[in-house]
Formats: C-alpha cells, structure tokens, sequence
C-alpha cells in the first residue's frame, strides 16, 4: 500500500513540476523513476535473495542466489538504459548498463576462479 500511495504522490509532483517547469521534466522523470524502482527493489527484491537460499540448503545454493541477484540487476540495469533513452540520455543510459554488466563479471569471476581450482584439482 506504502509504494502505491508514494507512486500516486510521484505522479501529482510531476504533473505540478510539469507545468512549472517544463523542460526540466524529463529529470524529474528519471529520478522518481529510480526512487520507485529502489523502494520496489528494497521492500520486495532484497527481502526474497535473502530468504532464497534458506529456501534450499543444498550444494549450489551460493550460485542460486548469484544468479538470482544477477538477473535482478540486470533487470534493474536494463530498464534504467530504457528510460534514460527514452529521455533522450541514451549515452549516459548504455555506460551505465555497461557498468553493471562488467560489475556482475567481477561478481563471478570469484565463482568462475573456484571451479577452475577444483578441475585443475582433479588433473593429475
């Protein structure tokens, strides 16, 4: 109920910021759209990664959560590049998605690094 009234409040500030300050919308825009999307993230999201792997406690429940949170990053990341495009930021929209993307490599370089010294241990 919280984030439902919050988006309704979003939207009455940005019909008055729109008619004072028309070509500042486009701003206002992207940042009541990050602020949703963090409140959605943070009351929703966070919660469920969190409880995901006491959900299954078997071997590989590490990566379940690492490939739970990469998705919602993703996720996340991909649809702020949308609405910064929308808006007519789309450079500034691509860096950003390209941040996350190299930030969820470095993620699971550590989960790539323990395979391979678990392989290399089998070799003879």
């Amino acid at each position: 109920m919280e984030i439902i009234l919050s988006a309704v409040v979003m939207v009455f500030l940005l019909i008055i910021l729109d008619t004072f300050l028309p070509k500042m919308t486009p701003f206002f825009l992207l940042i009541f759209f990050f602020l949703l999307l963090a409140q959605l993230a943070f009351r929703m999201a966070v919660p469920l990664l969190q409880e995901l792997p006491l959900a299954w406690d078997g071997p590989g429940a590490r990566q379940i959560r690492l490939i739970a949170g990469s998705a919602f990053l993703f996720y996340l990341s991909a649809s702020f590049r949308d609405m910064l495009g929308e808006i007519g930021y789309g450079p500034i929209g691509r860096l950003s998605h390209t941040a996350v993307q190299l930030l969820l490599v470095g993620v699971w370089l550590g989960e790539f690094r323990e395979a391979a010294n678990m392989l290399t241990g089998l070799l003879p």
